[in-house]
C-alpha cells in the first residue's frame, strides 16, 4: 500500500486535506471504481472512509473500508477491505 498524497494540516474541515485525494488515489490501482467515500471517522492523523465502489460496472452490495494514517506529513493507506 503505497500510494499516498502530502498533507496540509492547517485545515480545519472534517476530512483532513490530502486524505480523500490519497484514498482515490488508491483505488486508482485497483479493480475497484469509487461511487462515493463517507467519513466514518477523522482525527488529525487518521481517517476512515466507508467506500461505496462498483466492480466490473457492478455496484458491490457491501461497502467497502479504508483507512489512511498522516506519517511524516503524506497520508498512507494502513488498510482496506470488507
Amino acid at each position: 500500500m503505497t500510494d499516498a498524497a502530502p498533507a496540509d494540516t492547517t485545515g480545519t474541515s472534517e476530512v483532513p486535506d490530502g486524505a480523500e485525494k490519497a484514498a482515490r488515489a488508491y483505488y486508482k490501482n485497483t479493480v475497484f471504481e469509487v461511487v462515493s467515500l463517507d467519513v466514518k471517522s477523522a482525527t488529525a492523523d487518521k481517517v476512515v472512509f466507508t467506500v461505496k465502489a462498483k466492480r466490473g460496472g457492478e455496484l458491490l452490495e457491501q461497502p467497502r473500508s479504508i483507512e489512511l494514517t498522516l506519517t511524516g506529513g503524506t497520508w498512507t493507506v494502513t488498510g482496506e477491505g470488507y
